[in-house]
C-alpha cells in the first residue's frame, strides 16, 4: 500500500478545504477528524489546522479527486445563515480541526454537475473565471442544503427583497434555456447569496438554480417526445455531455432519457 503524505502549512490557518471523491475510496488518518474514509462520489468538507493528513492508496489503483481550498474571509462574505454552517466556522476561527458534517454524504446532483462543469470547459480564460466562482458557489450551496437543510435560519423577506426576487425569476425566465449565474442574479437585484437562494426557494419552492433546472428538465422531456436524440436533447438544454443530463435526468425522474422516451413516447 502506497501513502500520500500531507501537512497543512501553519502559515494558512484559515483554509478550509472541500474534497470530493470521484473515482475509488480514498482511505487514511486526519489526526482527530473522526471520518478520513472518502467514498466516491462522496464529499467532506473540513479544517484540518497544523497536523498531519495521512492518505493510502492502493497500488495500481486509480484515483481522482476534486478539492476546494476556502479562505474563512471568502465564506464570510457569501452572506450564508445555517446553523451547522455557523459552528463550522466557530471552530475555524478558533483554530480546531472540524468537519462541516459527522460524516461524508453523497455528492448531490448540483455538486457533481459543478463539479463536471468546471473539468470540462473550452472557456476563454475570462470566461472560465466567472465559470468557476459561480460553479464553485453552486458546490458549496449544495453541500450546506444538504447538510443543514432542517436548520437554515431565514427572517421575514422585506417587500424590497420579495420583489428583488421576483426579478430573478424574471430573468431567469428570460435567459432560459441558459443560466444567468449566481453572481450576475445577485449583481443586478442587489441580493446577497443568501437571500438569493433561500429567499427564491421560500417564495418559489425551489433554489434559483433547482427553478431552473425544472425548467430545463420539463423542456427536455418535451424535446425528447418529440424524437430528438438525447445528444441533441443534451445540447438544447445546456448540460456539457449527454452523460451528465442523464445523470441528471435520472436523479428527479428515477428513469433514463431513453427509458422515459420509450415509455412514454406514442
Amino acid at each position: 500500500m502506497d501513502a500520500y503524505r500531507y501537512r497543512a502549512h501553519g502559515n494558512r490557518p484559515y483554509t478550509c478545504i472541500g474534497v470530493i471523491a470521484l473515482r475509488n475510496k480514498i482511505k487514511g488518518t486526519w489526526d482527530k477528524v473522526l471520518q478520513p474514509e472518502l467514498p466516491a462520489f462522496y464529499y467532506q468538507f473540513s479544517f484540518v489546522p497544523h497536523i498531519a493528513t495521512r492518505a493510502c492508496f492502493d497500488a495500481g489503483v486509480e484515483y481522482e479527486t476534486f478539492d476546494i481550498h476556502f479562505e474563512l474571509s471568502y465564506l464570510e462574505e457569501l452572506g450564508i445563515d445555517y446553523k451547522a454552517f455557523e459552528r463550522f466556522i466557530e471552530q475555524v476561527q478558533k483554530d480546531r480541526p472540524t468537519d462541516l458534517s459527522p460524516e461524508p454524504r453523497r455528492c448531490p446532483a448540483l455538486m457533481l454537475e459543478a463539479v463536471q462543469a468546471i473539468l470540462r470547459n473550452n472557456y476563454s480564460e475570462k470566461g472560465k473565471a466567472w465559470l468557476l466562482q459561480n460553479n464553485v458557489e453552486n458546490i458549496l450551496l449544495a453541500a450546506l442544503e444538504d447538510v443543514d437543510r432542517l436548520e437554515t435560519i431565514l427572517p421575514d423577506l422585506s417587500e424590497t427583497q420579495t420583489n428583488a426576487l421576483y426579478e430573478v425569476k424574471r430573468l431567469i425566465d428570460e435567459a432560459f434555456p441558459y443560466y444567468p449565474g449566481n453572481k450576475e442574479l445577485c449583481r443586478k437585484t442587489y441580493l446577497n447569496f443568501f437571500t438569493l437562494n433561500f429567499g427564491f426557494k421560500r417564495l418559489f419552492g425551489a433554489t434559483p438554480y433547482k427553478y431552473y433546472n425544472v425548467l430545463r428538465m420539463q423542456l427536455a422531456k418535451e424535446l425528447l417526445l418529440r424524437g430528438e436524440q438525447v445528444s441533441s436533447v443534451a445540447a438544447e438544454v445546456d448540460f456539457l455531455s449527454p452523460r451528465a443530463f442523464a445523470r441528471a435526468f435520472k436523479e428527479i425522474y428515477k428513469m433514463t432519457p431513453t427509458e422515459y422516451r420509450a415509455k412514454y413516447r406514442k
